[in-house]
């Protein structure tokens, strides 16, 4: 089942992990010294990202409270939209979630 082919289906699914997200925070290691933005992060610290707040962030989303499934006919920055984390943790199992979301989620529809 191709995301492209139920739009809406995609858009509603979005939206639901969106608000609210699977997980409400990733937490990574610092693996080398760096700064995040003004603050000089050591190697070791814990640095938490709420992925809650950054769904509900009005600086990406407009009307970041209101349920839209009309809002993912484009799709967000990168950085914007975790729902299963990113990047090399990010959850592998992602893909295949969304997929069985959505033929769960079209099953009322069909004839």
């Amino acid at each position: 089942m191709d995301a492209c082919a139920l739009p809406l289906v995609d858009g509603f699914l979005r939206q639901v992990l969106r608000l609210p997200p699977p997980q409400w925070m990733l937490t990574r290691t610092v693996l080398r010294p760096t700064w995040l933005g003004p603050y000089p992060l050591d190697t070791g610290q814990q640095v938490t990202d709420r992925t809650y707040l950054i769904h509900r962030d009005p600086r990406w989303w407009d009307g970041p409270e209101a349920f839209s499934p009309q809002r993912w006919h484009q799709a967000p920055k990168r950085g914007h939209y975790l729902p299963f984390g990113a990047g090399l943790r990010g959850r592998p199992g992602s893909p295949l979630a969304r997929i069985q979301l959505m033929a769960l989620t079209s099953l009322p529809a069909r004839d």
